[in-house]
């Protein structure tokens, strides 16, 4: 390669391709990311499969790996190429209309990783802590509010009126939100500076999903809801952090039925889909209009729809699911019309035969 800069783009990405931070796009082609992110959508599509196996190159080598990919630009495609190097943060991609030496290439991808971990201990991580030290200040009056209106509706000291028990009610029921939303607070601000990367193990995540509808089904049968399960004959293990996928389960679920109308369905399948581990949750809600959708991962975003917060929730749930499945290696993806609800999928990575547990049965399907 002779050492010729010209227009470049770099960015961190998944081991699945999907694009957590943008480090630099002289080209402007990022803005025409959808919203899975997936570093193969700035390509045509016969190029999905050498995308991934470059990744996989990329994950598998200690050095830096290379490829010339055709990116689509105002101008006509264009060749691109691209040096890609695995990070603790990630696997970074430097990416440029003009090739560059190998030496030139390394250079310049430590260049934009210091500006970048610069930039995370200037920004991101700095805020996220303040925000952890605000939101743990606050928990604990909150939690004492709480408790202390819970006392006050089980066993009052004197008699009360309606208005009474009405009042308490209310703050009982404002004091619940405030102590969810400043653990969902801590959740992301945890995931932000740094806590996104737990150890990660074999784990058979149909157990996690009857567990987790174990607990779901009683805010499902409230609405008169039913929760429909099918899953592949042999649905794989994958490795994550159990604990963490819990959560995005519990997130996903909770959040099809909280959106879901009574008496409705809401399906779930567990299976695979483009070599990993699949988990999809389809509710029959009022759906996301298509303006909303690119930004319906962000943090304290929430529905133009949304009237009631303690109906609506944190804003932060969304958030932390897409955060904790990108830092196990996966993608969250969504589908979503108004009037006929959203399915939301998450990919995760499946664990190798030699690390994958034993299950007791495997089923077709199964209905709550």
């Amino acid at each position: 390669m002779r050492g010729v800069r010209g227009q470049a783009i770099a960015f961190i990405c998944s081991p699945a391709g999907v694009v957590q931070e943008v480090l630099l796009d002289e080209l402007g082609v990022t803005p025409r990311l959808p919203s899975s992110r997936l570093f193969a959508s700035l390509f045509e599509p016969e190029y999905a499969e050498v995308v991934k196996n470059f990744l996989l190159r990329v994950v598998d080598s200690n050095s830096l790996s290379e490829e010339e990919f055709q990116v689509l630009l105002p101008t006509g495609p264009t060749p691109l190429y691209c040096s890609a190097h695995a990070s603790a943060r990630g696997i970074i991609v430097l990416g440029g209309t003009k090739p560059l030496t190998r030496a030139a290439a390394i250079r310049r991808l430590r260049a934009l990783l210091r500006r970048s971990r610069g930039r995370v201990a200037d920004s991101a991580a700095g805020q996220a802590e303040r925000l952890a030290r605000a939101a743990h200040d606050l928990r604990n009056p909150i939690a004492g509010i709480l408790a202390a209106s819970q006392y006050l509706l089980d066993d009052p000291p004197a008699p009360r009126s309606e208005e009474h028990v009405m009042l308490l009610e209310s703050i009982q029921a404002s004091s619940r939100f405030l102590l969810q939303l400043v653990d969902d607070v801590l959740g992301v601000s945890t995931l932000d500076a740094g806590g996104a990367h737990p150890r990660r193990e074999a784990t058979d995540i149909q157990a996690l999903l009857r567990q987790n509808l174990a607990i779901n089904q009683f805010l499902a049968v409230r609405k008169g809801i039913r929760l429909r399960v099918t899953t592949d004959e042999n649905p794989p293990a994958v490795t994550v952090n159990a604990a963490r996928v819990s959560e995005v389960i519990d997130n996903l679920v909770g959040n099809a039925i909280k959106f879901s109308p009574d008496g409705g369905t809401i399906a779930i399948h567990l299976g695979r889909r483009d070599g990993m581990a699949s988990l999809t949750v389809r509710d029959e809600g009022s759906g996301i209009p298509a303006s909303e959708i690119q930004t319906v991962f962000e943090p304290f975003r929430k529905g133009s729809g949304q009237r009631n917060l303690s109906a609506w929730g944190t804003g932060l749930g969304l958030a932390i699911v897409k955060r904790i499945v990108e830092s196990s290696g996966g993608k969250v993806e969504i589908e979503s019309e108004v009037g006929r609800g959203s399915t939301f999928t998450v990919l995760l990575p499946i664990a190798g035969p030699e690390t994958a547990p034993r299950r007791r049965s495997a089923r077709q399907g199964f209905s709550i």
